[in-house]
């Protein structure tokens, strides 16, 4: 019917007030690619990607953390 409803509420381990988790996203399909650019596992900010993965029941999981080394 063209209407949107949540399905799931996607987040990062951390979460941190200025983490921007979501600052940017990609998707294509069944995978999503959401960006951290605030996030500092290492203190200095260098951001992150989380990519998930929807199942067939609709629900996200994610799969990998992306951070600088």
């Amino acid at each position: 019917n063209g209407s949107w409803s949540q399905q799931d509420l996607l987040g990062s381990d951390t979460p941190a007030p200025g983490d921007q988790f979501g600052s940017a996203i990609a998707l294509a399909g069944d995978t999503l690619v959401v960006g951290a650019i605030g996030e500092d596992i290492t203190a200095s900010a260098d951001g992150a990607a989380y990519l998930f993965t929807r199942d067939g029941l609709g629900a996200w999981n994610r799969i990998a953390r992306l951070g600088a080394s």
